[in-house]
């Protein structure tokens, strides 16, 4: 997860980031404050004890909009979940 300050991708904005290769990474915002957004990404390939460069661009595509609607089925390929907000998860192998 990472913060990036709403004066580098203005709120509502989606994040670009990219690898040197300038191929786009998978990103997601996550949660918002008032100065900036942390956003989940897929990071591919990180050596241990070393780093990455990624660069960090604003898109001019709208982001979508933080639900804050519990969800009543989540999905994959491999799973199918259904929440029981009482306490429990109720798993379904697709």
């Amino acid at each position: 997860m990472i913060y990036i300050d709403h004066q580098i991708v203005p709120r509502g904005r989606t994040a670009g980031i990219y690898d040197t290769n300038d191929q786009r990474l998978p990103a997601q915002a996550v949660s918002y404050r008032a100065d900036g957004t942390y956003w989940a990404v897929w990071l591919d390939d990180i050596p241990a004890f070393g780093f990455k460069k990624f660069l960090v661009r604003q898109l001019n595509e709208e982001n979508g909009t933080i639900s804050k609607e519990a969800p009543t089925l989540l999905e994959n390929k491999w799973y199918k979940i259904t929440p029981d907000y009482s306490g429990g998860i109720h798993p379904f192998v697709v």
